[in-house]
């Protein structure tokens, strides 16, 4: 278990604060939480910008409005995470498993999204100008009103998939479909 997250969870522990109050408090920029067991945590508006977070287990955590914009969170564990409004700009989010995550209204512009598992997550509104989702699973996804024009989607698993109202190019579209 890294240092730093030992340091917090103590901090937490001795303390009459939780774990949210202490990580509010504190600005994680260029973290090291590698292999981090935070599933259920509640990190709701927490500042983990250039955090390493690879193959962290996030499952159920509250991440709502939480910045982590340029973090690593290559193989993390995202299942049913609450990640609305959250700032995941230029993130690492390869072979990241977000399946049945919300990530409504979120930012991932930029972001790295190859390989990811989004099968039934909660897109609707999620800004993804410039983001890579080369072979991601979109299956089942709801991606309503996210903006898609400026996105890489090539080999895309996208198995009932509704792009009705979404916005997006129609090279993009022959692309995730091919």
């Amino acid at each position: 278990m890294p240092k730093l997250f030992d340091f917090i969870t103590k901090r937490a522990r001795t303390s009459t604060k939780t774990m949210r109050e202490v990580l509010e408090k504190m600005v994680l920029h260029q973290g090291e939480l590698n292999g981090a067991r935070l599933r259920g945590s509640d990190l709701r508006r927490a500042k983990l910008s250039y955090a390493q977070l690879c193959v962290a287990d996030l499952r159920q955590a509250e991440l709502a409005g939480t910045d982590l914009s340029r973090a690593n969170l290559m193989d993390a564990k995202l299942n049913q995470a609450d990640l609305r409004n959250a700032n995941l700009r230029s993130a690492n989010l390869h072979f990241a498993n977000l399946s049945g995550a919300d990530l409504r209204g979120a930012n991932l512009s930029g972001a790295d999204l190859t390989c990811a598992d989004l099968q039934g997550a909660d897109l609707r509104g999620a800004n993804f100008d410039g983001a890579i989702l080369s072979a991601a699973n979109l299956a089942y996804a709801k991606v309503r009103w996210s903006d898609l024009s400026n996105a890489q989607l090539q080999n895309v698993y996208v198995h009932r998939l509704n792009l009705a109202d979404d916005i997006y190019t129609e090279q993009q579209k022959i692309a995730a479909f091919n």
